[in-house]
């Protein structure tokens, strides 16, 4: 959409002039100005962020019109919703498969052979909670700290040869890692959840 001001390059407000521009549709990374790519740099991701937020804050408008106050109000939760998702590594590469391949949601192929071990790791978490035995809760939190990790560095691998040559099969590949690391957070988010009931 081109600024009906000055036709300059958009976003939520228009590079060019800075008009703030009517609410629409449009995508986290191209609310705050960014490229479609999982690597951002953070230093450029958060000055954009703080003029932006600046440019479109509610309380510059409050003498605006009506419609103008509804308009910084939307823009600024946009922005603010960008943010929350681009600044996390895991969320950004989620949202980045999901614009690009579809939703993860629903039946994702995940291998047999994963959900058995991962059934049978929560298990193990189980009865380690139910024992009240909190050394074995949170080492098995520990080890599955460092597989999320390890999986996460093959997402970062996986997005940059995306990043770097608009790869689909790094993308397919990305949205299977992402599959798994969804489990992964469960299997910690329970871990955290028996360690705040044990305190």
């Amino acid at each position: 959409m081109a600024c009906e001001q000055c036709s300059g390059a958009t976003g939520l407000a228009c590079e060019g002039c800075g008009a703030m521009l009517p609410a629409r549709a449009i995508d986290r990374f191209a609310a705050l100005g960014l490229p479609r790519r999982f690597a951002v740099d953070a230093a450029e991701f958060e000055t954009k962020f703080r003029e932006l937020s600046k440019r479109l804050h509610p309380d510059r408008f409050v003498r605006a019109a009506p419609a103008d106050r509804a308009r910084a109000a939307q823009a600024t939760a946009t922005l603010n919703e960008a943010y929350r998702t681009l600044r996390d590594e895991s969320a950004r590469a989620e949202y980045l498969v999901t614009l690009e391949t579809g939703s993860l949601d629903g039946n994702q192929p995940v291998a047999a052979a994963f959900l058995h071990e991962i059934l049978e790791l929560r298990e193990e978490l189980d009865e380690a909670a139910a024992a009240g035995d909190h050394a074995r809760v949170a080492a098995l939190g520990q080890a599955m700290t460092v597989r999320r990790d390890a999986s996460l560095g093959v997402l970062r691998a996986q997005l940059a040869v995306w990043d770097g040559a608009s790869d689909p099969a790094a993308l397919a590949e990305a949205r299977g890692e992402l599959v798994a690391l969804r489990y992964y957070r469960r299997y910690l988010e329970a871990c955290a959840g028996y360690e705040e009931g044990a305190a």
